[in-house]
């Protein structure tokens, strides 16, 4: 169980604005990965989502400090928490979040595709038949 120590920290509106903060230059650093970084389309998907403002600092925070028990330690100390510890936390737990948070974003993007190309096959259609409209006009013209 989390002490009480350690919640505090965790709810202090400055720790959640810095955990936020190095949240973003994690983002920035995964749209720069090779697209051959395993779980690439979900790691950008949930930086987008990062840049976007969609995250809860609050719950990232959170998720920060479970996973590193070097944070938790600190916290639980009163010591401070350095930029490059909650860094390499937030590296250690994205592909976790990338893959709840991305992959719902994939969903979409994917539903979205589907509409389109649905449209498309739609326009299709609806040109075979101004096509064929047309040539039986062209044929009833020169029956008459």
């Amino acid at each position: 169980m989390a002490s009480e120590k350690i919640m505090q920290a965790v709810a202090d509106k400055l720790f959640c604005q810095r955990v936020a903060f190095v949240a973003m230059q994690v983002a920035a650093r995964s749209t720069g990965e090779p697209p051959e970084t395993p779980n690439y389309a979900n790691r950008v998907a949930y930086a987008n989502m990062v840049f976007r403002g969609d995250e809860r600092a609050l719950l990232l925070a959170v998720h920060v400090v479970s996973a590193s028990s070097d944070i938790g330690a600190a916290l639980e100390a009163g010591s401070e928490v350095t930029d490059e510890q909650l860094a390499i936390a937030l590296e250690a737990i994205w592909d976790t979040r990338a893959t709840a948070f991305g992959s719902v974003n994939n969903e979409l993007i994917r539903s979205y595709q589907a509409i389109n190309e649905a449209k498309h096959q739609v326009a299709g259609l609806h040109e075979a038949v101004e096509a064929t409209r047309m040539a039986i006009d062209a044929v009833t013209k020169k029956v008459t």
